[in-house]
């Protein structure tokens, strides 16, 4: 009897032994670290893992066909000349393929929220061979009221067609490198000041072209702009303003010595309303990413 219990025992014991050691054998797994999705800024954020950042990834892609026998109006004469089927010497096709992507990050911090943004256009066309053309459209840092970096001027409101320029050639949709300040007093009411480099948005013909005789020379300041905007379920709306610095040389004016200078200032003014209409545009539509509304004093910022 005693051999038997004794037996069994050294059995008990063998097992909780084998137990033990498969026990050691099989190491639990580590927790599973996901992505946590962040809904402070809106739909598609998420925590940088590691971070109180969330980021956003956005994009595009874009490709196009061209063909035609009017010449040059698709704007593709640079590298291949004239769309021209009807002529031997004429390319009968155009092609083009673009990427777009941005980064939208935001920080909550004990002075504000900061925001970086960046956005580029990666292109390739018939006649790059191979080749891959870039084009910084944004990048910009917010915080608080201030945005400093590459934007859209604080002087456009509605820019017209979005990266469709041979519809719209005119739209006002470029971006420029500035240093503004943004004041939000509520209710969606907004009023913004800048400094902006003046290179990117001087598009018109020099006046020469015109018969006026009169050439840009070099700009001594940047310019200077203002808006006020309101933004609301209804729409929006804004004024502004902007103050150019002009130094010209007279070459061929009629009535004008050749060669003689003079600098003015010169200015623009501006308005513009968007109503929001009842099915047809349930929302308002705002092409410029940095003038996302929820932002805190920032309504009216910057854009793509």
């Amino acid at each position: 009897m005693n051999f038997k219990l004794a037996l069994a025992a050294a059995a008990v014991v063998g097992l909780a032994g084998t137990a033990q050691a498969a026990d050691l054998a099989k190491k639990a797994p580590a927790a599973a670290n996901y992505v946590k999705i962040c809904d402070a800024y809106g739909a598609g954020y998420f925590y940088i893992p590691g971070s109180e950042t969330c980021l956003k990834i956005g994009g595009y892609v874009r490709a196009e066909v061209r063909t035609g026998n009017s010449g040059s109006y698709f704007g593709a004469t640079a590298k291949l000349g004239p769309i021209n089927q009807s002529q031997r010497s004429g390319n009968g096709v155009y092609t083009r393929a673009r990427a777009n992507i941005n980064f939208d990050a935001r920080t909550a911090t004990e002075y504000g929220l900061l925001r970086s943004y960046i956005e580029f256009w990666l292109t390739n066309s018939s006649g790059d061979n191979g080749t891959i053309g870039t084009n910084l459209r944004q990048a910009f840092v917010q915080f608080g009221g201030l945005t400093a970096g590459r934007a859209t001027s604080f002087f456009d409101f509605i820019e017209g067609g979005y990266n469709i320029g041979n519809i719209e050639p005119d739209s006002s949709d470029q971006r420029r490198n500035l240093l503004g300040y943004t004041q939000a007093f509520g209710n969606g009411i907004t009023a913004s000041l800048a400094i902006e480099d003046w290179s990117t948005q001087d598009d018109l013909p020099a006046l020469k072209n015109y018969g006026y005789g009169w050439q840009h020379e070099g700009v001594k300041y940047p310019d200077v702009v203002a808006n006020v905007n309101i933004t609301q379920a209804w729409g929006r709306a804004q004024v502004m303003g902007a103050l150019h610095s002009v130094y010209g040389t007279s070459t061929t004016a009629v009535g004008v010595t050749s060669g003689v200078n003079s600098d003015k200032w010169g200015y623009a003014i501006g308005g513009g309303v968007e109503w929001c209409m009842f099915l047809l545009r349930p929302h308002v539509v705002d092409h410029r990413v940095a003038g996302e509304p929820e932002e805190p004093g920032a309504e009216r910022q910057p854009a793509i």
